[in-house]
């Protein structure tokens, strides 16, 4: 009887004890109820032409969420989801939800074409924005806005290196008209003076399918190499009308081929790429999320929830997050060392792919 009794006052004293400690390590109600909600707005396309690389943008910035969630932060982060199937009138409308509904404090979206329409509106709202993809260097006007891309300065002149040293001197440059490819245009043909190319371009129409007259053309002029500028559903028609005429000549591009969800529709082209996200954290998104389709830009994004909370997580209020961010003038991240320049870029290295047996493999030069 007597051993039950002490039995039975261990036990009392052992749980006791527990909850005693449980009061005084638990966190408390009211400290995770005082934090403040920062929602960040994600408007992606997550349908359509880019569908395939949309969705993996999703999963880099849930893999953000997941690694946040393991931080002790002052503040509460939440993500809002948008798709705009990389269509600007979706992408106004998912913006104006997420200001007017949601009440974010930062947002994020893909390519100079969202850029160019979202960015006056954030600066206006003074929300902080982040374009991944824009080489138009107007995406990152105005005092909340930046970009995280490598710039057409690095891509361009990367290509334009990689043709010289390979002796290709008179260049077919095909490109849609687009702000993008515009600027990427423009910046091809200044890194390609130094490297004595003569560039001829060709522009053709954006949702154009029939490029057989505008490809004839080209071949009167002759070229070594040509540089085809083709965006989402107008690339496989591009490349396929490219062999019916009989072009021969090196096809390359920069930066666009990597989007495309079939490698084979572009196999046996080079192509200049952004800076790329480091293997250990490809390996890891995957691990994550088996969906994940495309290793294009994902760091970017990653890299760029990362800068956000940063920024909210040393401001003294939400609102001061934008100085911090301009602050950040060095950054370590998935896509290598950034430094953001004074115009709110910030910027990373290029390289040369090339598609072989229907996959990308970096040329080593």
């Amino acid at each position: 009887m007597k051993k039950r009794n002490k039995l039975f006052l261990a036990t009392i004293i052992a749980v006791t004890l527990i909850g005693i400690i449980g009061i005084f390590f638990q966190p408390k109600k009211q400290d995770i109820e005082n934090k403040q909600v920062i929602r960040i707005g994600a408007i992606l396309p997550l349908t359509g032409d880019f569908g395939n690389i949309g969705q993996s943008f999703k999963n880099a910035v849930l893999l953000a969420k997941k690694d946040l969630e393991k931080k002790n932060l002052k503040n509460k982060y939440e993500f809002i989801f948008d798709d705009d199937s990389f269509e600007t009138r979706k992408t106004i409308s998912a913006f104006q939800k997420q200001r007017s509904l949601d009440k974010v404090k930062a947002v994020i979206s893909f390519a100079s074409a969202t850029g160019n329409v979202i960015a006056p509106l954030t600066d206006q709202a003074k929300i902080i924005y982040i374009n991944v993809g824009a080489s138009d260097k107007n995406v990152a006007k105005g005092k909340y806005n930046f970009i995280h891309w490598t710039q057409p300065e690095n891509t361009a002149g990367k290509l334009a290196e990689f043709l010289s040293k390979n002796n290709y001197k008179n260049i077919a440059f095909i490109g849609g008209i687009d702000a993008g490819v515009n600027a990427i245009g423009k910046s091809f043909i200044e890194q390609a003076t130094p490297f004595g190319l003569n560039v001829k371009v060709y522009n053709f129409n954006n949702g154009e399918k029939n490029f057989k007259l505008l490809l004839l053309k080209t071949q009167q002029d002759n070229p070594d190499a040509y540089v085809v500028m083709a965006w989402g559903g107008t690339i496989a028609p591009m490349m396929k009308q490219i062999k019916e005429v009989g072009i021969t000549q090196p096809i390359t591009n920069i930066e666009i081929f990597a989007t495309v969800p079939d490698f084979s529709v572009v196999n046996n082209t080079y192509y200049s790429d952004v800076a790329q996200s480091s293997p250990e954290f490809i390996e890891r998104l995957k691990k994550e999320f088996p969906d994940t389709a495309s290793d294009f830009g994902v760091g970017n994004i990653y890299d760029s929830i990362i800068l956000f909370v940063q920024a909210f997580e040393k401001a003294s209020t939400p609102d001061e997050a934008v100085d911090e961010l301009i602050k950040t003038k060095t950054y370590n991240g998935v896509v290598g060392n950034l430094i953001q320049d004074e115009a709110g870029i910030f910027n990373s290295q290029a390289i040369i792919k090339k598609v072989i047996n229907n996959k990308p493999e970096l040329i080593k030069e």
